[in-house]
């Protein structure tokens, strides 16, 4: 779990409460390590898509286009009217060959995340909301957000000596979203925007 503070401001206190949090109201045990870094940029999360599952239309798909092969972290989230009943979203990406390459699954009220890399091509992601019981759905809404992990690999030169040291970062900016990647709107929302 990464807890980061974007424009933190000087003289301010800031509280990290550490607590074990199970399932059904069981805490869990166990060590943990905490670390706080006061020297790194905030990183800029990328929104790939959001939408609102129900029981009539349970599925949802997104185009990725990834210019430049990358690694991406992916964070996935889903929230539901009803917390009653057990339910989540799987997210399921498809390279251009309409073969799977990544799964993530998100309960209800929680955030998952996980790293892939993908090479330069067109990816299809396809969102699935269910319950665990088989009751019928409530509303569920998903958030994708990514972050691109790797950046290219540039000829290495050797330091110049003649030129002055690069100037300390500015760490009250926000890096911008990664140029090379890009995400389309929806396509076919509530069909198979592919042939099998």
């Amino acid at each position: 779990m990464v807890v980061q503070i974007a424009n933190p401001v000087a003289s301010a206190s800031y509280f990290v409460k550490v607590a074990g949090v199970g399932r059904n109201g069981l805490g869990l045990t166990g060590k943990y390590t905490l670390a706080v870094d006061f020297t790194q940029v905030a990183v800029a999360i990328i929104t790939v898509a959001t939408n609102t599952l129900t029981a009539a239309r349970a599925t949802d798909y997104t185009t990725l286009s990834v210019p430049e092969a990358k690694l991406f972290h992916f964070i996935l989230k889903a929230t539901t009217t009803n917390t009653s009943v057990a339910s989540g979203v799987r997210m399921v990406v498809y390279n251009a060959s309409y073969q799977i390459v990544a799964t993530l699954t998100a309960e209800a009220g929680t955030t998952t995340s996980g790293a892939i890399f993908l090479n330069a091509g067109t990816y299809y992601i396809k969102y699935e909301a269910a319950t665990k019981t088989g009751a019928a759905l409530s509303n569920l809404t998903y958030t994708l957000h990514t972050v691109v992990l790797s950046d290219p690999i540039d000829p290495y030169a050797p330091p110049d000596p003649t030129n002055p040291p690069p100037p300390a970062p500015d760490y009250t900016v926000v890096p911008q979203p990664d140029p090379f990647y890009t995400s389309l709107p929806l396509i076919d929302p509530w069909g198979t925007p592919w042939s099998p």
